[in-house]
């Protein structure tokens, strides 16, 4: 074995590990950006659905504190839905640590999860509320 052949050797486990860390951060990446997805769609939804409640329920009804809140700030929950799915994105491709890639992956993927899941919720309580008290009576 000649010295020549021992740092050809030493390069094949190091780009091996460069390569699982990419692997790692391109997952990341997509996992980051489906759930963002997810909640962005959530979330733009929003505005169609105040027609519907205002046909159904009628315009100035009560509602749920989260359908209006959703409602009224929905510009705002974009923006922070396109902050929470851009910040670990640049995150996993600039950072040096893997550990960090998927630390930081996984808090905004349950993050986005979590919201886009209470969008879904509050958009739906309303509608909930008039079938069960159409069932009731």
């Amino acid at each position: 074995m000649t010295p020549a052949d021992s740092t050809s050797t030493a390069a094949g486990p190091e780009r091996t590990i460069s390569q699982i860390g990419a692997g790692i951060r391109f997952a990341t990446s997509l996992f980051v950006l489906a759930a963002g997805l997810y909640c962005a769609w959530a979330v733009l939804l929003a505005p169609k659905f105040q027609g519907i409640y205002d046909d159904m329920l009628g315009r100035g009804s009560l509602m749920p504190v989260g359908t209006r809140l959703l409602l009224e700030y929905h510009v705002a929950f974009i923006i922070g839905v396109i902050l929470l799915t851009l910040i670990p994105v640049v995150v996993a491709i600039r950072a040096r640590s893997v550990l960090v890639v998927i630390a930081g992956g996984s808090v905004a993927v349950l993050m986005l999860l979590a919201l886009g899941v209470w969008a879904s919720g509050a958009l739906a309580a309303p509608i909930q509320s008039i079938i069960h008290e159409t069932m009731s009576r």
